[in-house]
């Protein structure tokens, strides 16, 4: 009768002990406190040339995201032929600490013909970078938008 006293006993304490125990979690969210800005081209007007395709032709460079918890922030260097990004081709991804992208001839020719610029003709292309977080394309943001005249 005691072994069965005790049991119960026992039991009542534990579960006291494990309910009293239990704290209401704090829920963390994530907020974005800063988009990145595109800060600096290494050029405002781009020549490409076919004959040395892998030569630097542009150097894309930007302020760091902030979010209102250390995490990490990858981005996407985006361009278009329009500043809405209607149809927009993402020229670069990027992740971790880094904030510059440099792009050759080819890749930038590539770019050119892709959001439908013509050959041999001056013509505006937009700029943009979205950060994101790296888990998934989650909390993005968007920096301004920055133009270079290019002729591909």
């Amino acid at each position: 009768m005691k072994k069965i006293i005790f049991k119960h006993l026992f039991l009542a304490v534990t579960l006291i002990f494990g309910l009293t125990s239990c704290e209401d979690r704090d829920i963390v969210t994530i907020d974005n406190v800063a988009s990145p800005i595109v800060m600096d081209l290494s050029t405002s007007s781009l020549v490409l040339d076919k004959v040395f395709p892998g030569n630097p032709a542009l150097t894309v460079t930007w302020q760091a995201a902030e979010y209102s918890i250390p995490t990490e922030i990858s981005y996407q260097v985006e361009i278009a032929k329009e500043d809405t990004f209607a149809a927009p081709v993402i020229l670069a991804t990027v992740s971790g600490s880094q904030k510059t992208a440099v792009f050759s001839m080819l890749q930038m020719n590539d770019g050119a013909a892709a959001i439908g610029l013509v050959p041999n003709v001056s013509a505006k292309m937009f700029l943009r970078v979205t950060s994101y977080l790296a888990s998934g394309k989650s909390l993005a943001a968007t920096s301004n938008v920055t133009s270079l005249m290019i002729t591909p």
